[in-house]
């Protein structure tokens, strides 16, 4: 019999005595699942998860079997889906949690596990005809969370898109803003389907004179994806590019940044938006952020991305110049002096934001190494964290990163009186976020991070321990936080 099913049958503080004694974080976090409370449960069955997969089926279907709550039982047989385990207890807590009256939200949450952890594939097959009976029987204004999580399994098959579409189609039907709101759910789940969905593309088409210029213009994306150069959605982004209401240009940036839109209408948008003299910050950090992400693809852009380098607000000028050294390296050098005057200026918001842009960038340029090196002593933690790792995808290995990363993890930083939350350990999260992205450089703090699981809350469990697991076979392990 494993030891901590024994020390199930001991109190508290036993357990907790053994805790403080043990140096296995395995064994730490099958204790921690035997808690009495929980959300601790739920960590740290979540951070069996990440540490040891082969071995956590056991301690996390004993936590479901302890659970009493709906909404843990559904979290914890999502894990267990996750790893490849779907019997009837499992698929009975997820079927709980279908016709729960809080469904919604609850899928809103476990849509978002997912888009982190990765689609389940083959292992959501169980969940398909159930997620599919759901939605051809529900009113117009549920099933859209649903519809995404379905979709973004990777196992929708031709019936359940079916499902999906006829769903729009009821909801497109609802005035309400409820039934709108599902609409756009719904739209973004069919962006992520392709020509198998094209019974949608009459609703889609309707949808482009929708009154919502943001609902319309997403549902232009959808069309571009499961008919790709369907002339409809290509007239609509160029007929809104040439919008000159700040709604207009915002929905369009909107989509441009954040849509599956086919790439060559995102750059024409985009394009359109820096050429509007009326386009605001906001315009331009979503155009900017569009062309940052296509990148050499963009590159007949690169000139007009250039001129806003002389923009008099200088946040525009940092996206600019982000765009800029993503879309063409022969125009980086001027991207860069940019990205440096804001990285060693005096203005920490500035710095702060050309930071987190140069993380961004799919590969940093050597040429922002000093910028970034001054960045590590920055007020701000997360700030500090994400100079880290950017420093380290340019130069591994590098010691003053290094030493500021240990020494974040094993002090964070002080509190304030007025902290509404542990910013210690706040600080301290994302220092063993950039150790579970490098765990190569940091096999020194395993301790350290042994010991967090001790001390630190419930909440930075799963992490801590994708850090020491990371450390363990020397595979990099991505935290939530997207480069």
């Amino acid at each position: 019999m494993p030891l901590y099913l024994l020390l199930m049958l001991l109190s508290n503080d036993v357990r907790e005595e053994f805790i403080k004694r043990s140096h296995d974080p395995y064994q730490i976090l099958c204790i921690r699942s035997l808690t009495d409370s929980s959300s601790h449960r739920k960590d740290a069955a979540d951070a069996l998860v990440a540490l040891n997969p082969h071995n956590a089926v056991a301690p996390v279907r004993l936590a479901m079997h302890l659970s009493r709550d709906a909404r843990e039982r559904a979290f914890l047989a999502r894990l267990l889906l996750e790893l490849g385990h779907s019997d009837k207890r499992v698929l009975a807590a997820m079927q709980e949690l279908f016709e729960s009256d809080e469904t919604e939200t609850e899928w809103l949450r476990l849509r978002r596990e997912m888009e982190f952890r990765g689609p389940l594939g083959e292992r959501a097959a169980p969940l398909t005809s159930a997620l599919a009976r759901r939605i051809k029987h529900c009113d117009s204004t549920r099933g859209g969370e649903e519809s995404s999580f379905l979709i973004g399994s990777g196992k929708a098959d031709g019936q359940a898109i079916s499902a999906v579409v006829a769903l729009l189609k009821r909801s497109c039907a609802n005035n309400s803003q409820r039934a709108e709101t599902n609409c756009l759910l719904i739209v973004l789940a069919l962006q992520l389907t392709g020509p198998q969905a094209k019974d949608a593309i009459p609703t889609l088409e309707t949808m482009l004179k929708d009154k919502s210029t943001f609902l319309a213009a997403h549902a232009a994306a959808a069309l571009t994806v499961i008919s790709p150069g369907h002339r409809g959605a290509a007239d609509f982004v160029k007929n809104i590019a040439g919008g000159s209401s700040d709604s207009t240009r915002w929905a369009l940036g909107a989509v441009l940044a954040y849509s599956k839109m086919h790439e060559d209408l995102r750059i024409a948008g985009a394009k359109s938006i820096l050429e509007d003299p009326a386009s605001n910050a906001d315009d331009l950090w979503l155009a900017f952020q569009c062309l940052a992400a296509i990148g050499t693809h963009a590159k007949s852009i690169a000139p007009l991305a250039k001129r806003y380098l002389q923009h008099k607000d200088a946040i525009v000028q940092i996206h600019a110049a982000t765009a800029l050294c993503a879309m063409d390296q022969a125009e980086e050098k001027a991207g860069v002096a940019v990205l440096l005057a804001a990285l060693k200026g005096n203005d920490p918001t500035l710095s702060r934001i050309a930071v987190d842009r140069c993380n961004r960038l799919i590969k940093p340029p050597v040429g922002l190494l000093p910028g970034l090196q001054m960045a590590l002593v920055h007020s701000d933690y997360t700030t500090v964290a994400t100079a880290a790792r950017t420093i380290l995808r340019v130069k591994p290995n590098d010691p003053e990163t290094m030493q500021s990363v240990t020494k974040l993890l094993r002090e964070g930083v002080p509190r304030q009186p007025n902290d509404m939350f542990d910013r210690t350990a706040a600080a301290k999260g994302q220092a063993i976020n950039v150790i579970a992205e490098f765990p190569m450089l940091f096999p020194q703090v395993r301790n350290d991070l042994i010991s967090l699981l001790r001390t630190a809350d419930s909440i930075y469990w799963p992490s801590v321990a994708r850090a020491i697991a990371a450390i363990d076979s020397g595979s990099p392990k991505k935290d939530s936080i997207a480069p």
